[in-house]
């Protein structure tokens, strides 16, 4: 790549951080227990949750936090299914809310985080303390909700697709342990024991909601997560450049947002 390309690149990422979206004047004076949004939500049954406003690099954005995983699947399902009790994966501990209008039309962003052990791991198999793991579960969860919100702003993705999850995955990861603990990604996912599978793992909520996945979906989406992740730690491998700030790791963020895993620029570009 040219000089001259690469500083057009460079250009053309965005800013560290972007700009508050305009609903997030309405969160800042808002009182716990009373949001802009949810109308019908008496939050007054919801002693654990607490509100904040979270810098992230797409900007602002609310944060709901619930310490009981109770009060955490509850809220899910008096939003999305006015009260009626749904099946709630245990690997799900988190969720982002977007498109929910205020009274005046405005419609907001807001990012519902649980208390719990990040993926559903314990503290045992991710090799922590309880104490230890479930403050990194809090941070991980943030972080890998943050960052869907950034892509959605800066680059007008955000879903479960694998490659997002692998992105959001490898910028928490990095948040909190400075690098990209492949190890931690592959347990979340279930693929500790590769090529075998753990039920229960994160990889089965990114199967079609809409039909049974063939038996050549499944393993092709296993071969997928180990494949690629494994090209995103080689990268790192070789360009270790990009852990060693807030401004580097933004950096390599907008880079991952922008390729394909599988073109990642690496010396052995055959991934098995």
């Amino acid at each position: 790549m040219s000089q001259r390309n690469e500083v057009e690149e460079k250009a053309e990422m965005p800013a560290l951080y972007l700009e508050d979206e305009s609903f997030v004047k309405a969160w800042e004076k808002a009182e716990q227990g009373v949001y802009p949004i949810f109308p019908t939500v008496d939050f007054a049954t919801y002693p654990s949750l607490t509100a904040t406003l979270f810098q992230s690099y797409a900007g602002r954005i609310p944060v709901l936090h619930m310490k009981e995983r109770e009060d955490f699947e509850r809220l899910l399902c008096d939003i999305y299914y006015k009260g009626e009790r749904r099946s709630i994966p245990a690997s799900m501990g988190a969720s982002a809310i977007k498109g929910w209008k205020d009274v005046t039309g405005q419609p907001h962003r807001v990012l519902l985080l649980s208390d719990g052990y990040y993926s559903n791991i314990p503290p045992e198999k991710a090799g922590f303390s309880p104490e230890d793991w479930k403050q990194k579960s809090y941070l991980l969860r943030r972080a890998h909700e943050c960052t869907h919100y950034y892509t959605l702003r800066a680059y007008g993705f955000m879903n479960n697709a694998l490659r997002d999850e692998l992105i959001a995955d490898a910028t928490a990861l990095i948040q909190v342990f400075g690098e990209f603990r492949r190890d931690l990604f592959l347990l979340f996912m279930g693929l500790e024991s590769y090529p075998d599978y753990r039920k229960g793992g994160r990889l089965e909520n990114y199967l079609p909601r809409d039909r049974e996945a063939t038996a050549e979906e499944w393993q092709l989406l296993q071969e997928d997560a180990w494949n690629k992740s494994l090209a995103l730690a080689r990268f790192l491998d070789e360009h270790p450049e990009y852990l060693k700030s807030q401004e580097s790791r933004k950096n390599l963020l907008d880079y991952l947002c922008t390729r394909k895993l599988e073109d990642l620029d690496v010396k052995d570009e055959r991934v098995v």
